[in-house]
């Protein structure tokens, strides 16, 4: 063949630079490219425009098995740089070959083909087609790494894919194969997968301090001496500390320095369930509460268990982890059997009805 007509058929490092473009944008294997055909084409809307602007690929995994090995997608060309315009590409640069291969009576419907070189076999078929398809887009990353391009020497199929599975997000595969086999695999997503989950628990432990409002003073018993330090450190006046001491503000969780004036009823006489009092200025909660409060934080976490994820997420979770942020900085875990066997029956039945929101407003 003259060397002229070679320009009209691509070269072994082009069919590799066409395979990276594929996996850069959809991820596919090797195998799947190998036998890749021709997608069809859905023409563009426009009707000024011939340009299709959907190409449907049909790929083939034989490993999922026979129920699920073919699949489907749709590439977009939505301009420069989109899947659909990486696929026109690749359709144009090796168009000629698909021509020729006709014209000679050999027509092939594969997508990756080039010339053929003597009488061998010279386009992508082979008994491990992949291996050849390998070996082009190492030929393709000598090339541009002679030219001065930076690609690792070690530049594989396989570790492009990885990359943009992991960087791009699920591609041809399930969200659970993505983060099984991808995401906790991969030693950067593990590395900083680190801070990324310490810096959560943070933000939700500082969430949590911000939204108890509820005001906890260990200072318990009656008498004028103990009722002005409650009322210094609640900073309330010394007549309603002694009130507050005494139980005659009692909640069912605690107690309310001012049911008149709610910050949750909109200034108003409080009208919202006691499991709010936790997220309340206006409460306060003494040792001699505790055992109550202990007693709602075990009863929430076998709640906790009752309830499906959703209905949990939606009314309960917030309710759970302001009491356990109350316990978790005023009563050691060690305490807590002591303190539940401190509850009298009275008391345990206010928070199951509490809990069974019989005492709502």
């Amino acid at each position: 063949m003259p060397q002229g007509l070679l320009a009209l058929f691509p070269s072994q490092a082009e069919i590799g630079a066409a395979a990276v473009l594929l996996v850069c944008h959809e991820a596919w294997n090797l195998s799947v490219l190998q036998e890749m055909k021709v997608p069809e084409q859905w023409p563009n809307a426009d009707e000024d425009s011939d340009t299709p602007a959907i190409h449907r690929v049909d790929t083939d995994k034989p490993r999922r098995g026979t129920r699920r090995r073919h699949n489907s997608n749709n590439l977009v060309d939505a301009g420069e740089h989109t899947p659909g315009w990486a696929m026109q590409q690749v359709l144009v640069m090796t168009g000629p070959s698909r021509a020729s291969a006709a014209l000679l009576g050999q027509p092939t419907d594969l997508l990756l083909v080039t010339r053929r070189r003597g009488p061998g076999n010279g386009g992508l078929k082979s008994a491990d087609g992949s291996v050849y398809l390998g070996d082009r887009i190492s030929s393709w990353a000598a090339q541009v790494r002679a030219a001065g391009a930076s690609v690792p020497a070690d530049l594989t199929a396989g570790r492009l894919r990885h990359a943009v599975q992991v960087f791009a997000g699920a591609r041809n595969n399930t969200q659970r194969v993505h983060e099984d086999f991808y995401l906790r695999r991969d030693k950067a997503v593990i590395d900083t997968g680190r801070d990324v989950v310490a810096a959560g628990l943070g933000k939700a432990v500082a969430a949590a301090h911000e939204q108890v409002r509820m005001r906890f003073v260990a200072s318990t018993g009656a008498g004028a001496a103990t009722a002005e330090v409650l009322a210094a450190e609640a900073g309330i006046p010394q007549q309603r500390a002694g009130e507050v001491l005494a139980g005659r503000l009692d909640t069912a969780v605690g107690a309310c320095a001012d049911f008149e004036h709610s910050p949750l009823s909109a200034g108003g006489r409080c009208a919202v369930s006691f499991l709010l009092c936790f997220a309340c200025p206006n409460a306060i909660a003494t040792a001699r509460h505790l055992p109550r409060i202990v007693y709602l934080f075990k009863a929430l976490e076998q709640l906790r268990t009752a309830v499906s994820p959703a209905v949990w997420g939606a009314d309960w979770a917030a309710h759970h982890a302001r009491v356990g942020d109350l316990l978790g900085r005023h009563a050691d875990p060690s305490r807590w059997t002591a303190l539940l066997g401190a509850l009298g029956a009275r008391e345990r039945d206010l928070i199951d009805a509490m809990l069974a929101r019989r005492l709502d407003p």
